[in-house]
C-alpha cells in the first residue's frame, strides 16, 4: 500500500569563513580581501525512517485484526483466537509508541500515529467485549454444574455473576462508541482502517439486544434456583411443624418461579437472543410451569397444616413432590 511521503526536519546550514592576513612596512602590500564561501543549499529529507517503519508495522497488525473482527461481526467469534488478537493489538500499540518517540512532534506523521492509537483503543475494546462474552458462557457452564449437584444457592449466585459480566460488556460497547467518535478517518488516511460507525463497526445494535436477551436468560435461571432454595427452606420448616414459616417460604419460592417464567419469556421474545439460549429458554418454560403447579400444592398444604388438618396437609405436600417428580 503506497503511503504519503512526509517532510521531516531540514538539515542545519553549515557556515565557514576565510581569515585575511595583514602585511607590514611602509607602503606594504594591502590586506587580501576574503573570498566568501557559498553556504550549502537546504536539502529536503524524508520523515524519520525509524518512525515510519514502526508506524507501518503497527498499521499492518491493526489491519490484520480489522479483517478478523469484521468476520466475527458477520457471524460468530472464535473464542480461542481472542487472545492472539489481543496480543497483536498490544504489539501494535508498542510500535506506535516507538514511532511517536522517533517522529517529528510537529509533522503530519505524529497526527497519523495518534489516530492509529485511537484505532488500537477501539480494537482493544472490541476484543474486551468478546472476552466478556466468552467469560459469560464459562460462568453459565459453572452455574449449570452447581445446579446439577443441587447447590442451588451457589448456582443462583453464579448466574448473578454472569449478569455482572454482561453489564461490563454493555459498558464496553458504550466506550466503543465514544472512541469511534474520536477517530478521524481523513486524518488517519488508511482506507483499510476506515471506521464508519453505521452501524457500530465490529458490533452493532444486534449485539446490544443479544446482551439484553442473555441477561434475561441468566435472571431466569437465577430465580429458578432461588425458588428451589425456598422450597428446601419451606420443607425444613414444615418438618419442624413451623407451618406459617413454611407457607411464607413457599410463597416466596412461587414468586421466584413466576419471575423466572417472565425472564425466560422475555428471552424467547427477543429475536436477538443467541439461539442456544433461546432454545433452552423454550424448554425451561415447561419446567417452570410444573414448579408453579407444585408450589400451589405446597402452599395449600401449609395452610391446611396451619388450620390443624395435618392429614389433608400431608396429602397435598406429597402431591406437590409428585408433581416435581415429573421434572
Amino acid at each position: 500500500m503506497q503511503r504519503r511521503q512526509l517532510l521531516a526536519i531540514l538539515t542545519g546550514l553549515g557556515m565557514s569563513t576565510v581569515a585575511g592576513c595583514s602585511g607590514g612596512g611602509n607602503g606594504g602590500t594591502p590586506t587580501d580581501t576574503p573570498t566568501p564561501t557559498p553556504s550549502p543549499s537546504p536539502t529536503p529529507t524524508t520523515p524519520n525512517q525509524e518512525a515510519v517503519e514502526h508506524y507501518e508495522s503497527a498499521i499492518d497488525a491493526l489491519i490484520q485484526n480489522r479483517e478478523t473482527l469484521d468476520e466475527w461481526a458477520e457471524s460468530s467469534f472464535e473464542a480461542d483466537k481472542v487472545g492472539s488478537l489481543q496480543d497483536r493489538v498490544s504489539s501494535a500499540r508498542e510500535e506506535l509508541d516507538a514511532a511517536a518517540d522517533a517522529a517529528d512532534q510537529t509533522g503530519e506523521l505524529i497526527v497519523k500515529i495518534n489516530q492509529a492509537k485511537l484505532v488500537a483503543n477501539f480494537q482493544e475494546l472490541s476484543l474486551a467485549y468478546y472476552e466478556a462474552v466468552n467469560v459469560f458462557f464459562q460462568v453459565l457452564s459453572e452455574a449449570s454444574k452447581l445446579g446439577d449437584n443441587e447447590l442451588h444457592q451457589r448456582a443462583a449466585d453464579t448466574y448473578s455473576q454472569g449478569q455482572g459480566v454482561l453489564d461490563d460488556a454493555r459498558e464496553v460497547i458504550e466506550d466503543m462508541g465514544t472512541v469511534l467518535e474520536e477517530i478521524d478517518n481523513e486524518a488517519l488516511d488508511e482506507p483499510e482502517l476506515e471506521y464508519s460507525g453505521e452501524p457500530l463497526d465490529h458490533l452493532d445494535l444486534a449485539d446490544r439486544r443479544a446482551i439484553d436477551g442473555a441477561v434475561r436468560y441468566a435472571i431466569g435461571y437465577e430465580n429458578i434456583h432461588l425458588a428451589f432454595v425456598e422450597l428446601e427452606a419451606g420443607q425444613e420448616h414444615y418438618e419442624d411443624e413451623e407451618f406459617a414459616e413454611a407457607r411464607e417460604a413457599w410463597e416466596t419460592g412461587q414468586q421466584r418461579t413466576e419471575d423466572s417464567k417472565s425472564a425466560f419469556e422475555a428471552t424467547i421474545d427477543n429475536d436477538f437472543t443467541p439461539q442456544n439460549l433461546r432454545q433452552d429458554s423454550i424448554e425451561r418454560l415447561g419446567d417452570v410451569e410444573t414448579i408453579i403447579d407444585a408450589y400451589d400444592k405446597f402452599i395449600e398444604g401449609a395452610k391446611e397444616a396451619e388450620a390443624g388438618n395435618l392429614e389433608n396437609a400431608n396429602k397435598l405436600i406429597n402431591e406437590g413432590f409428585g408433581i416435581l417428580g415429573q421434572l
